[in-house]
């Protein structure tokens, strides 16, 4: 490529020899013109002198012709001027002879064609330079009338040695060359170091163009003394001004894309055409754990070791059609993918690998579907003794006593299935957060009045009651009386229910840390440790229970979760089989209450 510097000098430089040519040029006319014009006025000087004695000899006792001209030519040898002179029909007369009589010389060669008699004949004199082939040199040919009463007589023609003339003009031209080359070499060095100069800043500008890219941000360039050179660092700067806007504009777009994909529940991969990592959310590392991998472009088979989602992908891979599924994933996860071309442009460069964790999802569902079984087997079981009860009735009379114990079990079966229907229905509004209204109440009183309700219930049971409360008057929590009363009542029932004869109950309440602590602690059959975590699960009741108690519904701590949750509290169970268990529920304190 051609470096502008050099182009931009080779111009300069050519365009600076046409102007020393025409200043050449135009000196060497004005020089010779001067010299010209010297030879002139020396000519012309010589003319004068000689039509002077001429003149002057005509107004003397001289009248002959050759008297004149001798005298004449006595003067041009003093003047040391070469003279001819020529009659007016341009005859030679000296230095022939000294007559200006024309009839003298019939035969004689005429030289009034010469260029310098010529204009002399139109002007009264004439010059002429020119190369003599006879004198073998460069002589310059002066002319002047000779004028006779008022009419031309004849010529002195003149030849004027140019040697003054030519070595004038030789010095002229060494001087020309001498100037020419001096400035031809200051021109060259100024356009070296010009050129050196230039180069020199360009390379700075790049270098400080190049220095500017620092990672993704590129900074503005200096000033620069030169013009020119500052004109390109400010467009520069101008471009980079509008190019970071851009980048900025662009970075804050794709941090929002990066956010919003970030932000789905979903896990997102995007592979190109072999494979390679193209895109990935932050849920897709959650939910799929990929391999830890080395490598800067990995591939989905270096992520992804799952064989029923390796073999979906080769399936993809092969066939191109989309791909749904639900598997269970490593560590009890289930999870749901799909896989569906990558289009850019309208063509297919890869695939897309959407994930979701749908454990909850399927735990839920397990739960409504065991729900519905278990909802069916509790109702069922009443039912059936109903009408078997009730079928055994219609068959005919029965006495009086059997009527009254068949009707009793109904009625018994009855009131199971509307506490199970209300429990169903209470459990059904806490969750949905209906009816039940959030305040601040004091905690004591309630904890009094259910002490007082089951005291008396506890004790015909045959076991100890224990009301042990530290909280004084006047503390309060958010909460709701009806639902603090089915917790609490919810954990005595038990204790009531699964407590070994002659032991002992008791219902502790305290503060701690700015929580209101109760505690229901018994001294029944206690919980297996595998069981503890189900126990608060819709109709799930332990085998021993089961065994002691077959008539519950497994609903009440079912109850007891959600209304805890409700509250915003917190709640737990410690057991040990065939020792006891203390199911706790902890309520924050509210402050602006005065308190112990």
């Amino acid at each position: 490529m051609k470096r502008l510097s050099n182009g931009i000098l080779k111009r300069i430089f050519f365009i600076s020899i046409i102007v020393i040519v025409f200043i050449n040029n135009f000196v060497w006319i004005e020089i010779n013109s001067e010299l010209h014009s010297f030879l002139h006025e020396k000519a012309l000087k010589y003319s004068e002198i000689l039509n002077d004695v001429y003149e002057g000899i005509q107004d003397s006792t001289i009248n002959s012709d050759s008297a004149k001209i001798l005298a004449v030519v006595k003067t041009s040898k003093l003047l040391s001027v070469q003279m001819a002179v020529l009659n007016k029909n341009g005859n030679l007369i000296y230095p022939t002879n000294y007559s200006l009589n024309p009839n003298n010389y019939p035969t004689k060669i005429s030289y009034l064609h010469l260029p310098e008699i010529q204009q002399a004949m139109e002007e009264g004199n004439g010059n002429n330079l020119r190369f003599s082939n006879k004198l073998k040199k460069e002589i310059y040919f002066f002319s002047s009338e000779i004028r006779k009463n008022g009419k031309i007589d004849g010529f002195f023609h003149l030849s004027v040695s140019t040697f003054e003339y030519n070595k004038h003009l030789f010095f002229a031209k060494l001087m020309i060359i001498l100037v020419d080359l001096i400035l031809l070499l200051m021109m060259f060095f100024i356009f070296l170091n010009v050129k050196k100069y230039i180069s020199k800043q360009t390379k700075l500008l790049i270098e400080e163009v190049k220095n500017s890219v620092v990672g993704d941000e590129v900074h503005p360039l200096k000033y620069h003394n030169l013009d020119e050179f500052n004109q390109i660092s400010l467009q520069h700067n101008h471009i980079i001004n509008l190019l970071n806007e851009k980048n900025l504009k662009a970075v804050k777009k794709e941090k929002q894309l990066l956010d919003l994909l970030n932000s789905l529940s979903e896990g997102i991969a995007a592979f190109d055409k072999k494979g390679k990592l193209v895109f990935s959310n932050s849920k897709f590392k959650n939910i799929i754990n990929p391999k830890q991998t080395q490598k800067l472009e990995p591939t989905v088979f270096d992520l992804i070791d799952f064989p029923p989602l390796i073999t979906d992908i080769n399936k993809f891979q092969t066939h191109g059609n989309e791909v749904h599924a639900r598997v269970k994933y490593w560590n009890e996860h289930i999870i749901e993918y799909t896989i569906i071309p990558l289009t850019l442009d309208d063509k297919k460069n890869g695939m897309i690998l959407i994930f979701r964790d749908v454990t909850e999802v399927a735990r839920l569902e397990q739960i409504r579907t065991d729900f519905v079984a278990n909802v069916s087997h509790e109702f069922k079981t009443p039912l059936t003794s109903i009408r078997g009860y009730t079928e055994t009735l219609l068959d005919g009379k029965r006495d009086e006593n059997v009527l009254n114990k068949f009707l009793s079990k109904i009625l018994k079966q009855t009131l199971y299935l509307e506490n199970m229907v209300s429990d169903l229905l209470k459990l059904s509004r806490i969750e949905k957060k209906e009816v039940y209204q959030i305040s601040e109440i004091e905690i004591t009183p309630i904890l009094t009045e259910i002490s007082e309700e089951f005291r008396q219930k506890v004790e015909e049971s045959g076991y100890k009651f224990i009301f042990d409360n530290s909280i004084s008057q006047n503390v309060f929590v958010n909460g709701n009386k009806a639902l603090i009363s089915t917790i609490i009542s919810n954990f005595l029932l038990n204790a009531i229910q699964y407590s070994k004869q002659n032991g002992k109950i008791t219902l502790h309440s305290f503060v701690e840390h700015e929580f209101v602590q109760i505690e229901v602690i018994d001294e029944g059959i206690g919980i297996a440790e595998e069981e503890i975590e189900r126990i608060f699960e819709r109709f799930y009741r332990t085998k021993d229970a089961k065994d002691m108690f077959s008539t519950g519904s497994g609903l009440g701590l079912s109850i007891v979760k959600n209304s805890i949750e409700l509250l915003g509290g917190k709640f737990g169970v410690e057991s040990k089989k065939n020792v006891g268990s203390k199911f706790w529920i902890s309520l924050e304190k509210n402050n602006h209450c005065s308190s112990l």
